[in-house]
């Protein structure tokens, strides 16, 4: 059920389950620790554990964020070394649309400082004071109890993940909240 894919996520033990989503009809769950490259998945719902970030530049942002440098893929391309190291925001924003190293879907500015990270995906969203939080493209934010996202799934190829049950029989099928579990 739904609610057991909720709690395999909730309880997973190989990474911190951020993300998961469910195929109702084949009672199939996928558990995530980030989600990356979310793609069209007609099959599957996905929702999120907790609700992170999701404004843009043209949204304001969200004050006093900044995913975990620590356990996000992230690089610091604006630093307050020199007036030639530091940027603007529409340049942080630029430098993650242009990124090489990897595929940049957030973006975290620090306006005093003129400092910015980019990173891959942001886990760990953090209290930060001096930086605010961007979000390239929306995601999905929706959690169990606002239906989550149908139709959606990360791709799985880009994300950590682990296909928790199966509809190979009933034994490793799960309901919803299993697969949070």
């Amino acid at each position: 059920s739904l609610e057991e894919c909720k709690q395999k996520c909730t309880n997973h033990a190989a990474f911190k389950c951020s993300t998961y989503a469910y195929d109702e009809a084949e009672k199939e769950c996928y558990v995530f620790e980030s989600c990356v490259g979310e793609t069209d998945e007609p099959d599957y719902t996905l929702y999120v554990m907790r609700k992170g970030c999701d404004m843009t530049i043209e949204e304001g942002g969200c004050p006093q964020r900044r995913c975990d440098k620590a356990l996000s893929n992230s690089e610091k391309v604006c630093t307050d070394d020199s007036p030639d190291t530091q940027c603007s925001l529409e340049e942080c924003k630029q430098k993650c649309t242009n990124h090489a190293a990897f595929k940049c879907s957030t973006y975290a500015y620090d306006e005093a400082e003129k400092e910015c990270y980019v990173f891959e995906s942001c886990v760990g969203e953090t209290d930060e004071p001096d930086y605010t939080l961007y979000v390239m493209r929306k995601g999905c934010d929706m959690t169990i109890e606002e239906g989550g996202c149908p139709q959606r799934r990360c791709d799985k190829a880009l994300s950590n993940s682990e296909k928790v049950c199966t509809d190979d029989s009933p034994d490793t099928q799960c309901s919803l909240e299993e697969c949070k579990q």
